[in-house]
């Protein structure tokens, strides 16, 4: 087995510190050591490192001492992120109408820019851009006073590390483009994270409160795309070309890729919404299906189940594949009845396995206040930030 160096064991340790530090601020390092399970020693000697670093900011607890005996050593303080100096953007290269978006170190947004608007007269890379160079004007007019720690492309399909390039079947142009090159080239030299959607969604699970240390967790996400990732012992997974878990691109009975048999835009127009969908964007969609449940709440459900059906055919696969521990669904269109539509997926599991499993892994329906791809990039950053401080 490998050895750890001290190195990557402070990087841990700073993860941990950090995410509590984002969980709740303005804490304490007592607080922080009986969080953690650190000793005050090393979380001492860890926000020494994070303030001479400017990532967090000390403040003075006004509370008196008890006594002069307990008054002694360190001055009590309470601690809190840096929310005043530094930000990190989210790029959406997932559809034609880029957009982005810059949060402080709390995931707060501080900044951000309506869709594109594409201009079909240009072509593919001279919209993404405009796109750019609007966007770095916007940052330096707007966060004048503040440095960007990193950013974070989302794309429809894989990242290639080796050749810079994204392999996609939604947007194929895209797929012509240096990515991190492109950036460079517009936005400066910053450190930048380039990653599929589904990828970043599932790190918003990993240490979280699913016990996944271990474990096999798989991630299926259905929306304007249809698309999953997997994740063992805290760690995504990636093959040889990056795709492993991608079950939208497998093919129905009918031989229908399900990307396109159970998306939200299929499922739009199954319960009868028979709008030009073309320039909708997903929240368009959303939008229009909980008014459409509202008005027609029966025929809404019976689509539900139908598409249940095909979504279980679905994760038949990954059940004989990847054998998950856990399952979490994140489906656009299970506006209502989430507790509901994962009964009847796991009553079409049952069914199309023939009971033929021990076991059957746990299936979760997970919505989060701020988007599982905001929360799986800003561990991304975290992660990438602070192994830059380390000098690694």
């Amino acid at each position: 087995m490998k050895a750890i160096s001290q190195l990557e064991i402070k990087k841990r340790n700073l993860i941990r510190l950090y995410d509590e530090l984002v969980r709740k601020g303005n804490i304490t390092r007592q607080y922080l050591a009986r969080k953690t399970g650190l000793s005050l020693m090393t979380i001492c000697n860890l926000i020494d490192f994070l303030s001479a670093n400017g990532v967090i900011d000390l403040f003075d607890d006004a509370k008196p001492a008890v006594d002069k005996a307990r008054s002694a050593g360190r001055k009590a303080a309470k601690i809190s992120l840096n929310n005043s100096r530094f930000y990190w953007v989210l790029l959406d290269l997932t559809t034609v109408h880029f957009r982005y978006t810059a949060y402080n170190q709390n995931l707060q947004m501080i900044d951000s820019a309506t869709p594109y608007s594409y201009e079909p007269s240009l072509d593919y890379a001279t919209n993404l851009q405009n796109f750019l160079a609007m966007t770095y004007h916007k940052l330096e007019t707007n966060l004048t006073d503040r440095e960007m720690i990193m950013a974070i492309a989302i794309t429809p399909g894989p990242y290639d590390v080796a050749r810079d390039t994204i392999f996609n079947k939604r947007i194929p142009e895209l797929n012509k483009i240096h990515i991190k090159e492109t950036l460079i080239s517009f936005l400066g030299n910053h450190l930048y994270g380039v990653e599929e959607d589904v990828k970043l969604a599932v790190r918003a699970y990993l240490q979280d409160d699913l016990e996944i240390e271990d474990r096999m967790l798989y991630y299926l996400y259905i929306g304007e795309g249809v698309g999953g990732a997997v994740a063992y012992n805290l760690s995504v997974l990636r093959g040889l070309n990056a795709v492993n878990g991608d079950v939208g691109q497998l093919l129905t009975r009918d031989g229908v890729l399900y990307e396109n048999a159970v998306s939200i835009r299929a499922f739009a127009r199954a319960i009868g919404i028979d709008e030009d969908m073309e320039s909708w964007d997903e929240n368009d969609l959303i939008r229009a299906i909980e008014q459409s449940a509202l008005e027609d709440h029966e025929n809404y459900a019976q689509t539900l189940n139908r598409f249940s059906t095909i979504i279980a055919e679905m994760l038949v696969n990954v059940l004989w594949m990847l054998d998950p521990h856990i399952i979490v669904v994140d489906c656009s269109y299970v506006v209502s009845a989430q507790k509901e539509f994962i009964g009847l997926v796991e009553k079409h599991l049952y069914r199309l396995t023939h009971r033929t499993l021990q076991r059957m892994p746990q299936i979760v329906f997970r919505a989060n206040e701020i988007h599982n791809v905001v929360i799986g990039s800003s561990k991304m950053v975290r992660a990438t930030w602070l192994q830059q401080l380390l000098g690694g």
